[in-house]
């Protein structure tokens, strides 16, 4: 299929969990198949066991979210997906912007849809948020996940405010969007099952040792105009 897949491959016979997820994200984004997301989220789960989940509820939240992406390590995006509901508001923009800039992934989906069903924020001054949001979801979700937006559509707005009438909108407007899911052909789903098998196997060992420091770190984010109003506006510091 992909030179993505055969660097999984090589990388999970090894036993290196992370060059396998940085490799099966590639693969990945080239034929966003069910299956190799499925891999995807068990080689996270695997990695997640050596790193500590963040606390939400932290008064210094913010400043951990952003030192954890900031480290760049593709293993940690499902310790940031919380961080898209999270407070504080002022700063779930940029939140938001530094996750979608790390490219696509199937976890980046979940948490955004996780987003959806949580409603951090409905205020005026948060809508472009949203639009960040909505934006980068067509491209991340396909088909099966219209039956999940609309039961969050159909949920009844629990104010008068002029957010439910606009969020109801982008619904709608992401579910007219999604593709059918794509399906690997015979081989690369035969290929797939077996490296399902093995993340398996690598999961019932001792819990990997991630690298803080890696030449295998996904890019840091460029930061974007909107990026920068959100830094401004949360009056936090720029990542050096």
């Amino acid at each position: 299929m992909t030179d993505g897949l055969t660097a999984a491959e090589a990388a999970l016979e090894k036993g290196d969990r992370e060059e396998a997820l940085d490799a099966l994200l590639v693969a990945w984004r080239k034929q966003k198949a069910a299956e190799l997301a499925g891999l995807i989220d068990v080689l996270s789960e695997d990695l997640a066991r050596s790193r500590p989940a963040l606390d939400t509820g932290a008064k210094d939240f913010h400043a951990r979210w952003m030192a954890v992406e900031g480290e760049g390590l593709a293993a940690d995006v499902a310790r940031l997906g919380p961080g898209l509901w999270a407070e504080p508001t002022s700063t779930l923009g940029l939140r938001v912007e530094r996750l979608v800039a790390r490219g696509e992934d199937p976890r980046t989906g979940r948490a955004l849809l996780a987003m959806i069903e949580h409603i951090p924020t409905t205020s005026s001054s948060n809508f472009s948020v949203w639009v960040r949001a909505f934006k980068a979801l067509p491209s991340i979700l396909d088909a099966s996940a219209k039956e999940t937006l609309a039961a969050l559509r159909e949920r009844k707005p629990k104010t008068t405010s002029q957010f439910w009438p606009k969020f109801h909108g982008w619904i709608d407007k992401l579910m007219g969007e999604l593709s059918a899911p794509v399906a690997l052909d015979a081989k690369d789903a035969k290929r797939a099952r077996a490296m399902l098998a093995r993340a398996r196997e690598l999961a019932k060992e001792k819990a990997p040792v991630i690298a803080r420091s890696s030449p295998r770190t996904v890019a840091k984010a460029a930061t974007s105009p909107f990026a920068a109003l959100s830094e401004a506006s949360g009056r936090t510091p720029r990542r050096r």
